[in-house]
């Protein structure tokens, strides 16, 4: 890490993407199917601690969580994505619409809770 910068930027992006791929293969993330229930509009307040942005992350279901934190937080492409979940790209775009649709309607869920 002492070295040349370039070096530095490829170390950290490796490490970020192999920490990625081992967590893809402990998690094992699969996209719903279309007519599966999903956690969105859970009342689950026992996050209630957590910043109502972390929360309402936390709560996602495990496929939305990894393509929210990959592609908005981490700004993989959907190729990237995709690749990295072994899912088609239409899935990756599926899944961060549902988890962008899920953390607003939960931040606004918990911001209404610490207003009470």
């Amino acid at each position: 890490m002492k070295g040349s910068p370039v070096f530095k930027e490829w170390a950290r992006s490796w490490a970020r993407r192999t920490i990625i791929q081992s967590a893809v293969r402990v998690i094992h993330p699969r996209p719903i199917e279309e007519h599966a229930q999903t956690s969105f509009g859970s009342n689950d307040t026992m996050l209630a601690a957590e910043p109502p942005e972390l929360a309402a992350v936390l709560l996602l279901d495990p496929f939305e969580r990894f393509v929210y934190v990959m592609s908005v937080l981490e700004h993989y492409s959907d190729q990237d994505c995709s690749l990295l979940l072994g899912c088609a790209q239409r899935d990756v775009v599926a899944g961060r619409v549902r988890a962008l649709q899920q953390t607003g309607s939960e931040v606004e869920f918990n911001l209404a809770l610490a207003e009470r």
